[in-house]
């Protein structure tokens, strides 16, 4: 699969749902107020934190959290 973007050109893009979900783990929000929150099952919330662990190459949501600020992906 060809990736959709790079940061740097080290990791794959994420998308903007990804990254509020990051935004939202950051604040200290629970995966299943995350769902709640978003209208989206906490499936599909799991899924979107695996997906970032994956682009990301991290293996915890702590460390997505320090890598996503490092990138400066919160703005």
């Amino acid at each position: 699969m060809k990736p959709r973007g790079s940061f740097n050109g080290e990791f794959e893009q994420l998308t903007s749902r990804e990254i509020e979900v990051l935004r939202l783990i950051s604040e200290g929000t629970s995966s299943r107020n995350i769902a709640s929150r978003l209208g989206i099952s906490y499936a599909t919330v799991r899924s979107h934190i695996r997906s970032v662990g994956g682009k990301l190459g991290v293996h915890s949501k702590g460390e997505a959290v320090l890598k996503a600020r490092e990138l400066a992906l919160f703005g």
